[in-house]
């Protein structure tokens, strides 16, 4: 194969996308933020574009870059050794969405669940999104007209209010946060490389091939003129 075509190879190459080479499967978190009131249940979303089946795969969602779990899920079965006590009873997933690529989290809110949430899927590369949870008090005005606000006991013992099944008022944005992995990143950094490296390669064979050439066509000119003495030379003509 000609350098100019191993040369024409390589640019068609370079044009197209590095992500056209690696996977393109995203996770997406839909809403950066979350506003949660105490003693309800929010749904964090964390969904995988396109669809993909993540039930063979490890599904973690942690707060804060804790090691420890909020929740976790591997090979459709929940993972709980690991999980904060501090979520103890109050997050699941949806099992049966698990199929279709949903990793969405389902939380009854306390007041120190304010954070940064971080989902993962971990199969042959990690994909990760974030978003982040205000939890609010809730406000009751009563009949008189008084302001009553809930005391949290979440935290005394005395067992967690369950949630009603009824999401904050998220706050979304119009444009899906989207985290693609380090494992994602890799490939493409190794491609680059490799597509640099054979460039430089090619190069350089030309550049030897055309001077040997050269060097080919010097020797040519030298044994004839051994072998002709009396010819006229180039500079003759």
């Amino acid at each position: 194969m000609g350098c100019g075509v191993l040369l024409r190879i390589l640019l068609v190459f370079l044009w197209m996308k590095p992500t056209d080479v690696v996977s393109n499967t995203v996770l997406q978190c839909p809403d950066t933020s979350v506003d949660g009131e105490i003693g309800k249940t929010v749904i964090l979303r964390c969904l995988t574009e396109p669809q993909m089946n993540v039930n063979d795969m490890t599904v973690e969602w942690v707060v804060n870059d804790t090691d420890d779990h909020v929740h976790a899920q591997r090979g459709g079965k929940q993972k709980l050794d690991d999980q904060m006590k501090e979520y103890k009873g109050r997050t699941s997933l949806f099992d049966n969405k698990l199929s279709e690529g949903n990793c969405s989290l389902r939380l009854t809110v306390q007041m120190s669940d304010s954070g940064s949430y971080h989902c993962s899927v971990i199969g042959e590369e990690i994909l990760s999104c974030f978003m982040y949870l205000t939890v609010h008090e809730r406000v009751e005005i009563d009949s008189s007209g008084l302001i009553n606000k809930p005391r949290d006991t979440s935290s005394s013992g005395s067992g967690q209010t369950g949630g009603d099944g009824k999401t904050g008022n998220d706050t979304s944005t119009p444009f899906p946060v989207v985290a693609i992995s380090v494992a994602g990143v890799i490939p493409i950094i190794i491609a680059i490389i490799i597509i640099i490296v054979v460039f430089a390669v090619v190069i350089w064979k030309c550049k030897k091939s055309r001077k040997e050439q050269n060097n080919q066509n010097m020797n040519e000119e030298e044994m004839r003129r051994i072998a002709y003495p009396n010819a006229p030379g180039d500079g003759d003509r």
